[in-house]
């Protein structure tokens, strides 16, 4: 049946109900009026719950991308912090041929911990392996130098080190330029991105 046959079908029946007299037809209009007004109101309703809806989880949707964001660059930089102040320790030994003297800490091992959760799944393949080594590397500094300590004579300031120490402050300084170069990219904010409570 096509749209005319139907329209065809409702208008016999109309003239039907219209020869049975005026107050049938006039409670039909009426049902019918009333009829049409709630199917109308009825997908007004649904159609603006479903465009608040919409809105509200794009608003939500937003938040947390901008909470991810921003969690994720304040890892990014406490990291880095912390590439930086061992990579500046790991020079100064370089240069001087010694360890750094015991009582300092070039780098703090729980902000690794800790800063590491909300970088991971931020950062490319690529990047991860590169920081996750500078990390290692930090960590097999620390190891050489509490060994170059204990195997120390005199509780001197600080420690000679060895040619092999040499060699894996080298190495070490290398991997940590190329952490913090790697890490750059996450420590920018973008400029309409703000931290919302």
């Amino acid at each position: 049946m096509d749209g005319i046959s139907i329209i065809a079908l409702i208008w016999k029946i109309l003239l039907e109900i219209g020869s049975s007299g005026p107050e049938v037809v006039t409670a039909l209009f009426t049902g019918l009026i009333g009829l049409i007004g709630v199917l109308f109101g009825g997908l007004i309703t649904a159609g603006s719950a479903y465009l608040l809806d919409t809105r509200r989880e794009k608003r939500e949707t937003a938040a947390a991308q901008r909470e991810r964001d921003f969690e994720t660059m304040r890892a990014a930089r406490m990291i880095t912090a912390e590439l930086m102040g061992a990579r500046s320790a790991t020079k100064t030994s370089l240069g001087s041929k010694k360890w750094w003297p015991r009582d300092f800490r070039p780098y703090e091992p729980t902000i690794f911990a800790t800063h590491m959760i909300p970088l991971a799944p931020a950062l490319p393949d690529e990047a991860w392996a590169i920081v996750l080594n500078a990390i290692m590397r930090v960590k097999g500094l620390q190891w050489a130098f509490e060994l170059s300590y204990k195997s120390a004579a005199s509780d001197a300031l600080s420690s000679p080190t060895t040619k092999e120490d040499m060699e894996l402050l080298s190495a070490a300084q290398k991997r940590f330029d190329e952490a913090i170069t790697a890490l750059r990219p996450f420590i920018r904010r973008i400029p309409d991105q703000t931290r919302t409570s």
